[in-house]
């Protein structure tokens, strides 16, 4: 009897344990408990919040079997780690634990989901923003992290910590680069990142194509470049394409390794040109190619504070558009030959002269040296390329057989057409930018005194060839006449100085001069000398487009004719002068529709010339 009571107590005493076990199983197991919509746990935890305030979640929850049912890779974190992990994902509990982020989202737990990894990770501290090897801390975490769900499935307003704007508001996000730039006040920049690869949204890349399976159809998020979680690469540019990427179909795992500005291998992954340019077939060193530049700094055309970032015809222009050794910004395409290597033909100038986009279009990379320099390749400046009378017609152009020629010993100078060699004699600095300044356009020669300083007037370029005592080495003048304009220029410069006007008074001495005629300054060569090209002898300008600077735009735009030959320059006179009292043949037509000089024909040279004080009036 005592072993059969003995068999009978022990029958009991497990039945009895086996129900405790089996009704806390039910009662307490994660899997039994419909998952509320918020994972953070709330005070009114352990339903009438009897569980809230408690530190030990294995009060009330067995370690076994917590998310038994769920997922089971965060079963056996939580068994490895224990139960202090359980604020990370579900909050402090109304205790002081800190939630320990990384204890689970790190390169060996949470393999697949947000985790430090590389060295580089965005630190909070502002003063060491993206520092190397600072390893990202809880606190960091929750810097941004604070109210996140956890769930598993990322929602911009749960997930991040709503920080105040401008005007003190916490609104939800619309979108995770709102979050970024309430810190980073980059909105200026932003517009233009926003449109990259995209003409204003539309989802068609004006640039030069997209990879086969990239979907863009929205903002391009700071996320989809930048890893905030870690990298090895600087300025926390993903490493590769399982972060960030967002748009593109991943069935590759690429990485992607920049360094030093040199950031082609991330933008290959989403970007492949249509037609390959530049380095468009070298691969990149992550598999991939078709981007116009392999190697060298990115960020010198494509960078968050310039609003060129689509595209570079957009890009602010230099004081100078001539380009030197920095080329490139570190120097990396000075001396390169081929333009093609960094930029799209089709969108030169597209954005700030379609002439001139058109005539690169038509003339190709050749006419680009014509205007920004040789690139430091000794290649010759090509002006005439564009500079003539048939696609430049409204600036500085070659036309007419009598041009400014600078080969000193030529038979017969005044009928060999200007060559691009001898227009860069006089223009090689030139900006090109389409507003003429004399120290900027005009090469630097040294005058009388065998320094180079900045000219005062045009007339100060001329007169450091056109002179008796220090003419350039090359471009000597033969003359037997010390009287010779050319080469009395320097002595008789004051006579032409005071033309039309007695010592600068602004009052006409000789007989008036034409409505609109503003003569108030020293009057320029070129307002008589067509220097690039004229069918006139002595450089003589041939029609009023020419020339005439202070000559009213009513007049010019006539595109009068002015034809000269045999001293006989009153087509040339007549068009600033015109007589308030008609004298002599004042009335007469002088053969291009105007009037009002006292002599229609014949030579005016006899007391009207270069040297002589009588030109300023009789």
């Amino acid at each position: 009897m005592k072993r059969m009571k003995l068999k009978l107590n022990s029958i009991v005493d497990i039945s009895v344990s086996s129900f405790i076990f089996i009704l806390i199983t039910l009662t307490y197991s994660p899997g039994a408990l419909a998952a509320s919509n918020n994972l953070l746990l709330t005070p009114n935890h352990g339903g009438d919040g009897s569980a809230w305030g408690k530190e030990n979640c294995d009060s009330c929850h067995i370690l076994n079997f917590i998310h038994k049912n769920t997922q089971s890779s965060l079963r056996h974190i939580v068994q490895d780690k224990g139960s202090a992990t359980c604020a990370g994902c579900h909050g402090s509990n109304g205790t002081n634990l800190a939630r320990p982020c990384i204890v689970c989202h790190n390169p060996f737990s949470l393999s697949y989901a947000s985790k430090q990894s590389g060295h580089k990770t965005h630190n909070i501290n502002a003063q060491n923003q993206l520092q190397a090897d600072t390893p990202m801390t809880d606190q960091a975490c929750l810097s941004c992290h604070d109210a996140s769900d956890m769930n598993g499935q990322f929602d911009i307003k749960i997930d991040l910590s709503k920080i105040a704007d401008k005007n003190g508001h916490k609104a939800d996000y619309q979108k995770g680069s709102d979050f970024c730039l309430t810190c980073h006040n980059m909105q200026d920049a932003y517009h233009s990142i926003d449109k990259h690869g995209t003409a204003s949204g539309s989802g068609q890349s004006p640039y030069a194509g997209l990879k086969e399976g990239y979907r863009y159809n929205s903002e391009v998020e700071c996320t989809d470049c930048h890893a905030m979680h870690g990298t090895h690469n600087d300025t926390l540019i993903i490493a590769n394409t399982r972060h960030g990427a967002s748009r593109l179909s991943k069935q590759q795992d690429i990485p992607i390794n920049t360094s030093k500005g040199m950031v082609a291998q991330l933008c290959v992954v989403c970007h492949q040109m249509d037609q390959i340019l530049g380095e468009g077939a070298i691969d990149t060193g992550n598999g991939l190619s078709g981007v116009h530049k392999v190697a060298g700094r990115c960020d010198n055309c494509h960078s968050h504070s310039l609003p060129a970032q689509p595209m570079l015809e957009t890009m602010a222009l230099p004081d100078s558009l001539i380009i030197n050794n920095n080329h490139g910004g570190d120097g990396s395409a000075w001396a390169n030959p081929q333009c093609a290597s960094c930029h799209l033909l089709e969108h030169i100038h597209a954005n700030t002269s379609p002439e001139v986009k058109n005539l690169v279009k038509e003339k190709g990379y050749a006419s680009c040296a014509g205007c920004h320099g040789d690139n430091g390749t000794h290649a010759q400046r090509e002006c005439i390329l564009c500079h003539n009378e048939n696609n430049l017609t409204s600036v500085a152009q070659q036309a007419g057989d009598k041009t400014h020629n600078f080969t000193s010993h030529d038979s017969n100078p005044s009928t060999s057409n200007l060559k691009d060699s001898q227009c860069v004699t006089c223009h090689n600095d030139s900006n090109m930018d389409g507003n003429f300044t004399a120290n900027a356009d005009l090469t630097h020669f040294s005058n009388q005194y065998g320094s180079q300083s900045d000219y005062q007037h045009s007339n100060d370029f001329c007169l450091a060839c056109h002179n008796k005592d220090h003419q350039q080495a090359g471009f000597t003048m033969d003359t037997s006449n010390y009287r010779d304009p050319l080469v009395a220029m320097e002595d008789n410069y004051h006579f032409v100085d005071m033309h039309g006007i007695k010592k600068g008074s602004g009052q006409r001495t000789y007989s008036g001069l034409r409505e609109g005629y503003h003569y108030s300054s020293v009057l320029a060569c070129t307002d008589c000398h067509a220097m690039h090209g004229t069918h006139n002898e002595q450089l003589i300008i041939d029609n009023t487009y020419e020339g005439l600077s202070r000559l009213s735009r009513q007049v010019k735009d006539q595109g009068l004719s002015i034809n000269t030959h045999n001293g006989e320059y009153a087509q040339l006179c007549v068009t600033c002068h015109n007589m308030d009292q008609l004298i002599e043949e004042g009335e007469l037509d002088t053969g291009n529709g105007l009037s009002g000089v006292h002599q229609a024909s014949g030579s005016c040279l006899e007391c009207h010339r270069h040297g002589m004080a009588v030109q300023t009036g009789l």
